[in-house]
């Protein structure tokens, strides 16, 4: 009897002391300070614009890749890998940026981003999720401009590292 008392405390010990980090329940709604570290590739189409005002028209695309790291190296949106892709373009002097991206953690769980750019202003949301984030909602906030925007490493690419203050909330 003691034998059998003995055994079931150590496996209830062991599986409370190795239950995986990433099984932590996260809080439902927060901020989160993170840096991202982003580089990507544009393209700008050819396209055919007739009339006097076509110099004031274009669209370039790009793809970006990037990582996502929270400032305390901890918490639900650290160490995320992503993937935006999107439009920057201009009519007659009207700019406008759209873009939509994929956060993936390390557990495989999905964020999906949207990501506008109109007079001077970014609007960056949060619209779900997969696994732990589904039902995500929020805003990140991030400047225009990135805090180090770092020398192309070939043409038509760029590569930059900012601040991103992620405010979410899980139903």
């Amino acid at each position: 009897m003691k034998r059998i008392i003995l055994v079931s405390t150590l496996a209830l010990v062991l599986s409370v002391t190795f239950v995986p980090v990433s099984s932590a329940q996260m809080a439902k709604e927060g901020t989160v300070l993170c840096t991202v570290t982003y580089s990507g590739i544009t393209h700008q189409p050819s396209v055919d614009l007739d009339g006097p005002d076509k110099e004031e028209r274009y669209a370039v695309l790009w793809d970006l890749l990037g990582i996502i790291q929270s400032d305390t190296g901890e918490g639900p949106f650290n160490n995320m890998s992503m993937r935006c892709i999107g439009v920057s373009y201009s009519d007659k002097g009207e700019e406008k940026v759209v873009g939509y991206a994929v956060w993936i953690d390390l557990d495989g769980d999905n964020v999906f981003q949207e990501y506008i750019f109109k007079d001077q202003k970014v609007v960056s949301k949060l619209l779900g999720g997969t696994g732990k984030f589904s039902g995500i909602e929020g805003i990140v906030e991030q400047t225009e401009s990135p805090e180090i925007d770092l020398i192309p490493s070939m043409e038509n690419s760029f590569s930059a590292i900012g601040p991103f203050k992620i405010n979410y909330k899980l139903p």
